[in-house]
């Protein structure tokens, strides 16, 4: 299900219409969901609270040393195995944790759970490291846990949810809501941007369609790492 990043108030004051103007707000409401979804899209990301299961990859294993009595001469030094992975939920949930489990063959199950003590998680750049040898196996690992924005009393996430991806949404749903005239339709020129009769001499037919460009420029940092090696 997705949840609008945005209040309709908040949309109508970026686009401009007064709050008592309600003749288009069913429209708005519409663009506001399909802005979200595009901007879900572009990020391969979903936004809104949920529960993620992550398969990682462990074709890739980094060696490690590890001095027990600190860095001294009569220190004992042993060699073990280290992976680091990106999680690719947004947001991770600290207070909720993770279940990890690691099965070569991938059947998962409460045999199969990793001691909290052979992994670390930073919940603030979601990076995750495995600290013990695994087989190498294309889904053998398994990072169960919660991310995404908590939504507020009105259904939406604006009330958590981070400027920039604010208004991005801002920015989508007002450029929706000007495209949205049926004569701007398949135009990469707006009519009214050079005048009502050179609009369709200047624009062009077939345009692609996605994000505009001040959407997809702060929606960049958001994206969906590749699932597998961080």
């Amino acid at each position: 299900m997705t949840r609008p990043l945005i209040t309709l108030a908040e949309a109508k004051e970026f686009i401009e219409l007064r709050p008592n103007n309600v003749q288009h707000d069913a429209v708005i409401e519409g663009l506001i969901l399909a802005a979200t979804e595009e901007l879900e899209q572009a990020t391969r990301r979903r936004f809104d609270r949920h529960e993620i299961t992550d398969d990682f990859d462990t074709r890739h294993t980094y060696q490690t040393d590890v001095d027990l009595l600190g860095c001294s001469e009569s220190g004992t030094v042993v060699r073990s195995s280290r992976q680091t992975f990106t999680l690719t939920g947004l947001f991770p949930d600290q207070t909720e944790g993770a279940q990890v489990f690691y099965d070569p063959k991938g059947a998962f199950g409460p045999d199969t759970e990793v001691d909290g003590a052979l992994f670390r998680i930073d919940w603030v750049t979601g990076k995750f490291d495995l600290l013990r040898g695994t087989i190498q196996t294309v889904r053998g690992l398994r990072v169960v846990y919660t991310a995404g924005i908590e939504p507020d009393n009105e259904g939406t996430l604006s009330g958590t949810a981070p400027d920039a991806l604010k208004l991005a949404c801002k920015f989508q749903t007002a450029f929706l809501f000007k495209r949205h005239r049926a004569d701007n339709v398949g135009l990469t020129v707006d009519r009214g941007v050079v005048s009502e009769k050179t609009a369709v001499a200047t624009g062009r037919w077939n345009v692609s369609t996605g994000l505009c460009r001040e959407a997809q420029g702060l929606v960049r940092r958001f994206r969906m790492p590749i699932l597998g090696r961080g």
